[in-house]
């Protein structure tokens, strides 16, 4: 599934970056999806800047395949310490590449 090969590159990228020990305390993940423009996008008048994208996939669905990821090669211990963090989908701007940013932060607790 589509789901799949997302979880597959995010676990991919996220390997260089895993923390020593996998976040046992609040996480907050905010994350951009950036999918290609479809051609009806492309036209000189439509905007060189990121374009929100309304259409399937779900926002909703696309965090939890991220959280997943990331919950599998033990980022942090669950999902569930997921409290905050914005989520949004846009077509790339004509400078960027399909892909997703994503930004972790969390305390190590005392």
């Amino acid at each position: 599934s589509t789901a799949e090969g997302w979880k597959h590159q995010v676990a991919i990228a996220a390997r260089d970056h895993l923390p020593q020990q996998p976040a046992d305390g609040p996480v907050r993940l905010s994350i951009d999806f950036l999918f290609a423009r479809p051609q009806r996008l492309r036209r000189k008048r439509d905007s060189a800047e990121r374009i929100p994208h309304t259409s399937k996939p779900d926002r909703d669905n696309l965090e939890k395949a991220v959280a997943d990821a990331l919950t599998s090669i033990r980022f942090f211990v669950d999902d569930s310490r997921v409290y905050a963090g914005e989520v949004r989908k846009f077509y790339v701007s004509l400078a960027e590449r399909a892909g997703a940013e994503i930004q972790l932060s969390w305390s190590t607790g005392e």
